[in-house]
């Protein structure tokens, strides 16, 4: 054997670590984030349950595209963490409002969230891998 075969076997035995042993799954191909979801993902840590949390946000949405629709829903916060969220989400730009905080309507990027949201699930986090638009990975 030359000291070239030498090499060449060095480098296809290199390669090969590269490459899913035939009992694993071949790797999902990575998959783009919504600028809107980024700017929210952001502010979660991680621990706790953030699927609880992408729930709540779907359904304030969802809720709030109803209205739009003519369904006439009105929200009323009752906690000061309901303000906080309702806050949150207006300063983010998903909402906006006119005179209260209790009569947002969805923004392009809050029906962006939410269209998301609804083809993901609240667990998009466990079916990455994700990248953000400067193609970092998340998720």
């Amino acid at each position: 054997m030359s000291a070239i075969d030498d090499v060449r076997a060095a480098q296809r035995k290199a390669l090969a670590a590269f490459e899913p042993a035939a009992d694993e799954e071949p790797s999902r191909p990575e998959r783009k984030l919504p600028a809107s979801v980024v700017h929210l993902d952001d502010m979660f840590c991680g621990c706790g349950d953030t699927s609880a949390a992408w729930d709540w946000v779907k359904e304030y949405l969802l809720r709030l595209h109803q209205r739009d629709d003519g369904a006439g829903w009105t929200w009323k916060p009752e906690t000061g963490a309901e303000y906080i969220a309702a806050y949150l989400l207006d300063h983010l730009e998903l909402t906006e409002h006119g005179s209260t905080i209790r009569c947002p309507w969805l923004t392009d990027s809050g029906r962006e969230m939410l269209a998301f949201l609804e083809a993901e699930g609240s667990d998009w986090q466990d079916k990455g891998p994700w990248v953000d638009a400067d193609g970092i990975g998340r998720g």
